[in-house]
């Protein structure tokens, strides 16, 4: 099970916790007030990471990122990008888990376009042309 709270600091983390309710492990570790750790997050399909969008790095820039389920191993999928804000706004875990496809103002026109990046290579793809 994969839950947002605040469980050991003032700042909302992500963490994983075993059924039975034995323990819990930290996939997240905020220790600033730059983040803002959205109610979107999703397990992957072979329920080996946990993606969310989140503002981990430089306050008010929303990305997506993943973890193993089990700690550790943070993963910036939505990079790079132009500008100096980049609001990912939703996302999905493609079906084998080696790629995601997000929507985010990229370009700072404020216009949502359509991404799409692999695990193996984070690096962004457009899918959307701007007009």
């Amino acid at each position: 099970m994969v839950y947002r709270g605040k469980v050991d600091t003032e700042f909302n983390d992500l963490y994983a916790a075993l059924i039975d309710g034995s323990a819990y492990i930290p996939l997240t570790d905020v220790e600033s007030g730059s983040i803002y750790l959205g109610t979107n997050f999703e397990i992957s399909p072979n329920s080996l990471g946990v993606a969310f969008i989140a503002d981990l790095e430089t306050l008010h820039e929303i990305n997506l990122y993943s973890v193993s389920i089990f700690g550790g191993g943070l993963v910036k999928w939505s990079v790079p990008m132009a500008g100096e804000v980049n609001n990912v706004a939703s996302f999905i875990i493609t079906p084998d888990s080696k790629s995601v496809v997000y929507t985010a103002d990229a370009f700072i026109d404020g216009k949502i376009e359509l991404f799409h990046a692999f695990a193996a290579h984070p690096l962004y793809m457009p899918l959307t042309n701007k007009p």
